[in-house]
């Protein structure tokens, strides 16, 4: 799969999986990452757009 490697700029480089187990736990850490990341953004946002105007 490399085409998710490009989609979340992971970019192993000379750095791959040689075992099926090994790449599927590679491109769930990958795809998680990318989650985590949207959720914790969305979450501050999300937060700072319903605090109370402090005017």
């Amino acid at each position: 799969m490399p085409c998710l490697t490009h989609l979340t700029s992971v970019g192993y480089g000379d750095i791959t999986a040689t075992s099926p187990l090994a790449m599927a736990i590679a491109n769930l850490e990958a795809i998680f990452g990318q989650m985590y990341s949207a959720i914790v953004m969305a979450r501050l946002v999300s937060q700072y757009l319903n605090s109370p105007n402090p005017n």
